[in-house]
C-alpha cells in the first residue's frame, strides 16, 4: 500500500509506463519486490554500472535500457517493452532502495527528470518514514488494546477464583455447625433409649 501511494504520487511528477522498487537481495543482485506491473515483481537485477551509480545516491537516466547488460529480455508485447529508464535512489531504515521509472520512448528521461528525482528523493524518504511511524503507532495501539484485553481476562479469572474460595469458605463455615448439630443429634438418638430405660 505504501509503494502504491508512492507510485501514484510520482505519476504526476515523473511520468512513467511502469514503475518498480529494487532492494538488495544478495551480493551483486537486487530484487524487485513492488511494481505497477505484476510481471516485474520478484525479478532479479544484476548491479551494472548504471545501478552502481544510483546506489551511490544519485538519480541516473538511461537513454536505452536495452543496451544495459542487466536489463531483462522481455517476450510478448514489444510495444510495452520499456526502453528509457530513470533510477532514483532513496533510503529507508539505513537500506538503500532504487525506484525505477520506465518509459517506452528512447531518451524519454532527461536532465530535467534527474533534477526532479533528486529534489523529491528526500520527500520520498520522509513519506516512507512518516508511514512507517504511523504503522508503528498503530501496532503499539494494537498491543496496548491486547494488553488491556489480557488484563481484563486475568481480572475476571481472579474474580472467579476469589468467588470459588469464598464459596468454599462459606461451605466450610456452614459445614462445621451442621456437623456439630448432626453429631449431637446422633448421640442423643443413641443415648435416648438408654435414658428412657433408666428413667422408666
Amino acid at each position: 500500500a505504501l509503494y502504491e501511494r508512492m507510485f501514484s504520487m510520482f505519476q504526476n511528477l515523473i511520468p512513467y509506463e511502469t514503475c518498480f522498487v529494487l532492494n538488495h537481495d544478495r551480493p551483486g543482485i537486487m530484487r524487485c519486490f513492488s511494481a505497477t506491473e505484476n510481471s516485474f515483481e520478484g525479478t532479479d537485477w544484476e548491479v551494472d554500472g548504471a545501478l552502481k551509480k544510483a546506489l551511490m545516491g544519485k538519480p541516473v537516466a538511461v537513454f536505452n535500457a536495452a543496451s544495459l547488460p542487466s536489463w531483462p529480455t522481455f517476450t510478448g508485447q514489444p510495444d510495452k517493452i520499456p526502453t528509457s529508464v530513470l533510477y532514483c535512489p532513496f533510503r529507508i531504515d539505513d537500506q538503500l532502495s532504487i525506484m525505477v521509472f520506465c518509459a517506452r520512448d528512447l531518451g524519454f528521461y532527461t536532465q530535467k527528470h534527474v533534477s526532479l528525482a533528486e529534489r523529491y528523493r528526500e520527500f520520498t524518504e520522509q513519506t516512507v518514514l512518516s508511514v512507517n511511524a504511523k504503522l508503528q503507532a498503530l501496532e503499539s495501539e494494537k498491543l496496548r488494546a491486547e494488553k488491556i484485553r489480557v488484563e481484563e481476562t486475568m481480572f475476571k479469572s481472579e474474580k472467579m477464583a476469589s468467588l470459588g474460595l469464598l464459596a468454599a469458605g462459606v461451605a466450610h463455615e456452614l459445614n462445621n455447625p451442621v456437623a456439630y448439630i448432626k453429631s449431637n443429634i446422633e448421640f442423643l438418638s443413641d443415648t435416648a433409649p438408654m435414658l428412657d430405660e433408666l428413667i422408666g
